[in-house]
């Protein structure tokens, strides 16, 4: 849960469970916004605050950053730097739980994962294979999401089959 108090008001703080917030919106330097939600992931039964990067009709785009002190052994001098890591998670709005997407930061099959999430939209999936569209490192995710919003019919997923909304 957070706690919330009214900087204008010299009220008691107000206590608000994860689940009752929709979205908070915090002001950085240079007065850009960030949005935070904050969703459950199968694997954890806790909240945790997903930064909004992309917000859509159908998918959003979402991140979570987490730093490392590099490895290091008696024998090797560690280099003074922290390993950031970026997650990318995507999440339509039929679906209860944000999907992994891939990590930047690390080795993997992050352009897989991308496009089996969106082997619904077969316009989508040729442009990432024709390189129109890019994954690597996560950069071009953005725009990824922006296409499939703006060219890809609604699909709600049950399992592997996919049924297409229509809305009337």
């Amino acid at each position: 849960s957070v706690k919330y108090k009214d900087e204008l008001n010299d009220g008691e703080p107000k206590e608000f469970e994860f689940s009752e917030i929709e979205i908070v919106k915090l002001v950085v330097p240079q007065n850009k916004s960030v949005n935070y939600k904050f969703f459950k992931i199968k694997e954890n039964s806790e909240y945790l605050p997903f930064v909004e990067e992309v917000s859509g009709e159908k998918v959003s785009l979402y991140t979570t950053t987490s730093s490392s002190l590099p490895l290091s052994s008696p024998t090797s001098a560690s280099v003074g730097f922290v390993n950031s890591i970026t997650n990318y998670y995507a999440k339509r709005k039929t679906e209860e739980f944000p999907t992994l997407l891939g990590k930047y930061g690390t080795i993997n099959n992050f352009k897989d994962k991308v496009l089996n999430y969106f082997d619904d939209c077969e316009k989508l999936v040729n442009k990432i294979k024709n390189k129109n569209l890019r994954v690597k490192h996560g950069l071009g995710m953005p725009e990824i999401i922006e296409f499939y919003n703006a060219n890809c019919a609604n699909w709600n997923r049950k399992g592997n089959e996919k049924i297409p909304i229509w809305y009337c």
